[in-house]
């Protein structure tokens, strides 16, 4: 389903949204939720799902299977999507080998001018271990296999099998990704 008044989608609108205002249900609190597909059932096999790096490649998150994988939706003007990021790249720098972090940006706009923004986004966060990439058509349609995504930051962890296994909306230290991640992290990970 479309935003009414423009052809952004449900994703950008909801960044959008959630970056001009404080956004009351969601303001300083995090919860957990089960992982639902596009068809609203739980996602039970890996996910394949093509997203465009900041550098203009193609990122395909099947080919990271093997490796858990930390998906974060953010808007590049919200605060609390930039702490997220940070603590997400701090966990990824301690986390090289078994933990793959991919900054997903929301925000509206064209592919090109997005990438602009976002190369400065990243070297200004320091973001050396976390892939940056600006969200897909079906992301932001809310089809995807993340399934919908209505606010910012919302960090979506991938097993090492591929599979969506929690979604958790809002603020995230590093002491709470790290408890997110490990469950999916191999041994001594």
């Amino acid at each position: 389903m479309r935003h009414p008044q423009s052809s952004i989608g449900p994703l950008c609108a909801a960044f959008a949204v959630f970056s001009l205002t404080n956004c009351a249900t969601n303001a300083g609190s995090t919860r957990a939720t089960t992982a639902i597909g596009a068809a609203g059932t739980p996602t039970p096999s890996p996910i394949s799902l093509a997203l465009d790096t900041v550098a203009g490649e193609p990122l395909e998150l099947a080919s990271l299977r093997g490796r858990a994988v930390l998906v974060v939706a953010f808007n590049h003007d919200d605060l609390r999507s930039q702490a997220t990021l940070r603590e997400a790249e701090r966990v990824a720098r301690a986390h090289r080998e078994s933990l793959v972090v991919v900054a997903m940006c929301g925000n509206p706009g064209s592919h090109r001018t997005l990438r602009t923004l976002l190369e400065a986004f990243t070297q200004v966060l320091e973001l050396r271990q976390t892939t940056v990439v600006v969200a897909s058509d079906a992301v932001r349609e809310g089809t995807s296999p993340l399934g919908p995504i209505e606010h910012v930051p919302t960090t979506i962890l991938i097993n090492r099998a591929g599979v969506v296994s929690r979604t958790v909306v809002g603020l995230l230290d590093q002491q709470a990704i790290e408890a997110l991640v490990r469950p999916a992290l191999p041994p001594g990970g």
